[in-house]
């Protein structure tokens, strides 16, 4: 299979930004402050370096959904990735069809390179929530991306741009498309997806640096 070069880090990285951490994770702690996406529903992200911190009033836990999450993302953080697959796993036992958990396992699957359950647990999360709960489909075109399945990644960064029609959302899509292009040395393709991200996103600031990155990993390229 043709992963591309920076698979690990990548996973890692993705890892990072669209866990559902803010049962952990203040805005305080993360030294940033929540912007608003949409209003009804609420939809917001926090932005730190390379960290975002995902909220969608749509899908809450209840308490004892919460600890098992917390504890989870507290054994993360400190490496314990088997002890975070029970904390998760015993989590879905109570509500199976949580996208939140089945998303937040999909992470951690794919980022011990059990490829095929991450898979399957995006595509869980994204049936159990109609499509709704946006990080499940991100993360299953991103993983597409990196295991070097173009046109499946393709759909599903397309998917979003035409179920969600929220601007963030698409421009997050777009730049998923724009970096998968550049690791396929599409740069065309790669400058046309740019232009459409920094478009739909031109009211969030805070991600300019991450456009500056892409644009000069095309212009390294050339």
């Amino acid at each position: 299979m043709n992963y591309r070069k920076e698979t690990i880090s990548k996973t890692c990285r993705k890892f990072l930004l669209f866990m559902m951490l803010h049962s952990l994770l203040s805005c305080t702690d993360q030294g940033c402050k929540y912007v608003t996406v949409s209003e009804e529903p609420y939809i917001a992200y926090c932005k730190n370096q390379d960290d975002i911190v995902y909220k969608d009033d749509r899908f809450i836990f209840n308490k004892d959904i919460e600890k098992l999450h917390s504890g989870a993302m507290e054994f993360i953080k400190i490496g314990e990735d088997s002890l975070a697959k029970v904390q998760l796993e015993g989590a879905l036992e109570i509500e199976p069809t949580n996208p939140i958990l089945l998303n937040d396992l999909g992470n951690l699957e794919e980022r011990t390179k059990d490829f095929e359950r991450a898979i399957s647990l995006f595509k869980e999360a994204i049936k159990s929530s109609d499509s709704i709960y946006f990080p499940a489909e991100y993360n299953l075109a991103d993983l597409y991306a990196i295991l070097g399945e173009q046109e499946k990644a393709e759909f599903h960064y397309n998917h979003i741009i035409k179920k969600h029609r929220n601007d963030f959302l698409n421009g997050l899509a777009y730049r998923g498309l724009a970096e998968m292009y550049i690791d396929y040395g599409y740069q065309g393709k790669a400058k046309e997806m740019i232009i459409k991200a920094k478009e739909s996103m031109e009211n969030y600031s805070d991600f300019v640096s991450n456009f500056n990155v892409l644009e000069k990993r095309i212009d390294d390229y050339n």
